[in-house]
Protein backbone atom coordinates (compact mmCIF):
# COMPACT_ATOMS: atom_id res chain seq x y z
CA UNK A 1 0.00 0.00 0.00
CA UNK A 2 1.22 3.61 -0.76
CA UNK A 3 1.75 6.26 1.75
CA UNK A 4 0.02 9.20 1.75
CA UNK A 5 3.51 10.98 0.50
CA UNK A 6 3.64 8.37 -2.31
CA UNK A 7 -0.29 9.39 -3.37
CA UNK A 8 0.38 12.68 -3.75
CA UNK A 9 2.92 12.52 -5.61
CA UNK A 10 1.88 9.84 -8.17
CA UNK A 11 -0.92 12.05 -8.60
CA UNK A 12 1.49 15.26 -9.90
CA UNK A 13 3.09 13.09 -12.11
CA UNK A 14 -0.22 10.81 -13.41
CA UNK A 15 -1.46 14.85 -13.81
CA UNK A 16 1.86 15.56 -16.22
CA UNK A 17 1.41 12.27 -17.94
CA UNK A 18 -2.55 13.60 -18.49
CA UNK A 19 -1.77 16.75 -19.67
CA UNK A 20 -1.13 16.72 -23.74
CA UNK A 21 1.83 18.77 -24.01
CA UNK A 22 3.52 16.92 -21.38
CA UNK A 23 2.57 13.57 -22.95
CA UNK A 24 3.97 14.14 -26.33
CA UNK A 25 7.03 15.65 -25.02
CA UNK A 26 7.62 12.48 -22.99
CA UNK A 27 6.31 10.25 -26.07
CA UNK A 28 8.63 11.99 -28.77
CA UNK A 29 11.69 12.74 -27.03
CA UNK A 30 14.63 10.80 -25.48
CA UNK A 31 14.44 10.43 -21.89
CA UNK A 32 17.13 13.08 -20.62
CA UNK A 33 15.46 15.55 -22.99
CA UNK A 34 11.62 15.08 -21.35
CA UNK A 35 12.95 14.56 -17.67
CA UNK A 36 15.39 18.22 -18.48
CA UNK A 37 11.60 20.04 -19.33
CA UNK A 38 9.55 18.48 -16.69
CA UNK A 39 12.08 18.95 -14.20
CA UNK A 40 11.87 22.84 -15.47
CA UNK A 41 7.96 22.56 -14.78
CA UNK A 42 7.97 21.51 -11.46
CA UNK A 43 10.47 23.40 -9.99
CA UNK A 44 8.07 26.14 -11.40
CA UNK A 45 5.23 24.51 -9.37
CA UNK A 46 6.80 25.59 -5.86
CA UNK A 47 7.07 22.01 -5.43
CA UNK A 48 9.65 20.96 -2.77
CA UNK A 49 12.84 20.21 -3.83
CA UNK A 50 13.51 17.04 -2.12
CA UNK A 51 10.43 15.57 -4.30
CA UNK A 52 11.41 16.35 -7.76
CA UNK A 53 12.57 13.36 -8.02
CA UNK A 54 10.61 11.31 -6.95
CA UNK A 55 7.49 12.82 -8.91
CA UNK A 56 10.11 11.92 -12.36
CA UNK A 57 10.55 8.40 -11.17
CA UNK A 58 6.75 7.87 -10.63
CA UNK A 59 5.96 9.21 -14.32
CA UNK A 60 8.13 6.31 -16.07
CA UNK A 61 5.88 3.11 -14.79
CA UNK A 62 2.57 5.49 -15.19
CA UNK A 63 3.42 6.60 -18.99
CA UNK A 64 4.42 2.94 -19.31
CA UNK A 65 0.95 1.52 -17.91
CA UNK A 66 -0.99 4.01 -20.87
CA UNK A 67 1.56 2.84 -23.59
CA UNK A 68 -0.57 -0.90 -22.23
CA UNK A 69 -3.79 1.18 -22.37
CA UNK A 70 -2.64 2.59 -26.02
CA UNK A 71 -1.78 -0.71 -27.09
CA UNK A 72 -5.22 -2.57 -26.30
CA UNK A 73 -6.83 0.30 -27.48
CA UNK A 74 -5.16 0.19 -30.88
CA UNK A 75 -7.61 0.64 -34.05
CA UNK A 76 -10.08 2.60 -32.09
CA UNK A 77 -8.82 6.27 -31.94
CA UNK A 78 -7.26 8.48 -34.64
CA UNK A 79 -4.16 9.54 -33.67
CA UNK A 80 -5.27 13.03 -32.89
CA UNK A 81 -8.26 11.66 -30.66
CA UNK A 82 -5.50 9.25 -28.64
CA UNK A 83 -3.80 12.52 -27.82
CA UNK A 84 -6.78 14.18 -26.13
CA UNK A 85 -7.72 11.51 -24.00
CA UNK A 86 -7.80 12.62 -20.07
CA UNK A 87 -7.19 9.18 -18.34
CA UNK A 88 -8.66 8.05 -15.52
CA UNK A 89 -6.11 6.55 -12.67
CA UNK A 90 -6.02 4.56 -9.47
CA UNK A 91 -3.95 5.77 -6.91
CA UNK A 92 -1.30 3.49 -7.46
CA UNK A 93 -0.72 5.60 -11.16
CA UNK A 94 -2.23 3.13 -12.82
CA UNK A 95 -4.71 3.70 -16.00
CA UNK A 96 -8.42 2.82 -14.23
CA UNK A 97 -9.54 1.22 -17.67
CA UNK A 98 -13.23 1.51 -16.70
CA UNK A 99 -13.77 5.28 -15.54
CA UNK A 100 -11.67 5.95 -18.30
CA UNK A 101 -13.87 4.16 -21.09
CA UNK A 102 -17.31 5.30 -19.42
CA UNK A 103 -16.05 8.95 -19.67
CA UNK A 104 -14.88 8.76 -23.50
CA UNK A 105 -17.67 7.06 -23.88
CA UNK A 106 -20.62 9.37 -22.26
CA UNK A 107 -17.49 12.49 -23.62
CA UNK A 108 -18.80 14.97 -26.12
CA UNK A 109 -15.95 15.63 -27.82
CA UNK A 110 -15.65 11.74 -29.22
CA UNK A 111 -17.33 10.52 -32.06
CA UNK A 112 -20.43 7.98 -32.30
CA UNK A 113 -18.59 5.75 -33.36
CA UNK A 114 -15.85 5.67 -31.72
CA UNK A 115 -17.97 5.65 -28.14
CA UNK A 116 -20.00 2.92 -29.93
CA UNK A 117 -16.57 0.79 -30.18
CA UNK A 118 -15.90 1.47 -26.30
CA UNK A 119 -19.17 0.22 -25.47
CA UNK A 120 -19.02 -2.83 -27.08
CA UNK A 121 -15.88 -3.65 -25.44
CA UNK A 122 -16.41 -2.34 -21.96
CA UNK A 123 -20.39 -1.82 -21.30
CA UNK A 124 -22.96 -5.27 -20.72
CA UNK A 125 -24.73 -5.76 -24.08
CA UNK A 126 -27.98 -4.50 -22.26
CA UNK A 127 -25.95 -1.09 -21.93
CA UNK A 128 -24.79 -0.78 -25.19
CA UNK A 129 -28.67 -1.20 -26.05
CA UNK A 130 -29.44 1.68 -24.26
CA UNK A 131 -26.42 3.94 -25.64
CA UNK A 132 -27.72 2.47 -29.62
CA UNK A 133 -31.45 3.25 -28.92
CA UNK A 134 -30.50 6.95 -27.96
CA UNK A 135 -28.46 7.64 -31.01
CA UNK A 136 -30.20 9.21 -34.16
CA UNK A 137 -31.82 6.72 -36.40
CA UNK A 138 -29.34 7.59 -39.11
CA UNK A 139 -26.24 7.05 -37.09
CA UNK A 140 -27.91 3.50 -35.56
CA UNK A 141 -28.28 2.95 -39.58
CA UNK A 142 -24.83 3.50 -40.50
CA UNK A 143 -23.33 1.42 -37.84
CA UNK A 144 -25.91 -1.67 -38.40
CA UNK A 145 -24.62 -1.41 -42.13
CA UNK A 146 -20.94 -0.51 -41.46
CA UNK A 147 -20.44 -3.37 -38.52
CA UNK A 148 -22.71 -5.84 -40.90
CA UNK A 149 -20.79 -6.42 -43.58
CA UNK A 150 -19.42 -9.86 -43.83
CA UNK A 151 -14.87 -9.23 -43.47
CA UNK A 152 -12.89 -12.26 -42.36
CA UNK A 153 -10.41 -9.48 -41.46
CA UNK A 154 -11.78 -8.15 -38.15
CA UNK A 155 -9.57 -6.96 -35.20
CA UNK A 156 -10.61 -7.96 -31.54
CA UNK A 157 -12.75 -4.79 -31.39
CA UNK A 158 -14.55 -5.14 -34.54
CA UNK A 159 -15.84 -8.77 -33.46
CA UNK A 160 -17.09 -7.47 -30.41
CA UNK A 161 -19.29 -5.14 -31.87
CA UNK A 162 -20.57 -7.75 -34.82
CA UNK A 163 -21.30 -9.94 -32.22
CA UNK A 164 -23.18 -7.77 -30.27
CA UNK A 165 -25.22 -6.58 -33.57
CA UNK A 166 -25.96 -10.11 -34.37
CA UNK A 167 -27.56 -10.52 -30.89
CA UNK A 168 -29.41 -7.26 -31.28
CA UNK A 169 -30.53 -8.14 -34.60
CA UNK A 170 -31.92 -11.71 -33.49
CA UNK A 171 -33.14 -9.88 -30.40
CA UNK A 172 -31.21 -12.21 -27.93
CA UNK A 173 -29.92 -8.92 -25.61
CA UNK A 174 -31.29 -9.08 -22.28
CA UNK A 175 -30.17 -7.57 -19.06
CA UNK A 176 -28.10 -10.75 -18.16
CA UNK A 177 -26.43 -11.07 -21.69
CA UNK A 178 -22.72 -9.17 -20.83
CA UNK A 179 -19.94 -8.69 -23.77
CA UNK A 180 -17.78 -7.10 -20.57
CA UNK A 181 -17.01 -10.15 -18.95
CA UNK A 182 -14.28 -11.33 -20.73
CA UNK A 183 -12.85 -8.11 -20.66
CA UNK A 184 -12.98 -7.50 -17.55
CA UNK A 185 -11.46 -10.73 -16.29
CA UNK A 186 -8.58 -9.94 -18.90
CA UNK A 187 -8.54 -6.67 -17.07
CA UNK A 188 -7.96 -7.89 -13.75
CA UNK A 189 -5.10 -10.52 -15.16
CA UNK A 190 -3.12 -7.54 -16.58
CA UNK A 191 -3.77 -5.35 -13.81
CA UNK A 192 -2.00 -7.99 -11.13
CA UNK A 193 0.64 -8.42 -13.63
CA UNK A 194 1.16 -4.83 -13.48
CA UNK A 195 0.89 -4.59 -9.97
CA UNK A 196 3.46 -6.84 -9.02
CA UNK A 197 5.92 -4.81 -11.74
CA UNK A 198 5.03 -1.22 -10.11
CA UNK A 199 5.74 -3.24 -6.82
CA UNK A 200 8.99 -4.45 -7.89
CA UNK A 201 9.95 -0.58 -9.65
CA UNK A 202 8.83 1.17 -6.13
CA UNK A 203 11.40 -0.93 -4.31
CA UNK A 204 14.02 -0.25 -6.70
CA UNK A 205 13.42 3.42 -6.51
CA UNK A 206 13.02 2.97 -2.77
CA UNK A 207 16.66 1.83 -2.89
CA UNK A 208 17.34 4.68 -4.96
CA UNK A 209 16.67 7.03 -2.19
Amino acid sequence: MLTLKEIILVKFAAGFVNNSDARKLINDFREEVWKKALREKISSLNIPLIFHEEIIAFIKPIKLDVDYWRRDHNGIFTAKQESCVKFCFKVNGMVDRIKTADALIHSEWLDVQSRFVLACQYWSGWDVLTFFKNLYKAERNRMLHKFSKKNKKLSEHEKKIVQWIKHYKGGCISKSLSHGGVVAIIIIVTCLYRVVFWIIYRRRIVNLF
